[in-house]
């Protein structure tokens, strides 16, 4: 799990996105400088089905179109 997650900001930093990490519950934030658009997730939701189905939605609003694998 922890090698999917880091290889979806792997994924999401080439696609020219602002990846960062919150101080208090670690949650993934990514932001697109041009459409300035933010999204958060957070990180241990990638194990389950519905909440990777989720946040491949929420990452295709900022511009990502790669795949999130549960």
């Amino acid at each position: 799990m922890m090698k999917d997650i880091k290889k979806l900001l792997a994924e999401l930093k080439a696609a020219g996105l602002e990846v960062t990490i919150t101080r208090g519950k670690h949650h993934v934030r990514v932001f697109n400088p041009e459409t300035r658009k933010v999204v958060f997730f957070g990180g241990q939701s990638l194990g389950d089905r519905r909440a990777a189905k989720n946040i491949q939605r929420d990452l295709k609003i900022v511009g990502f179109s790669g795949e999130v694998n549960s």
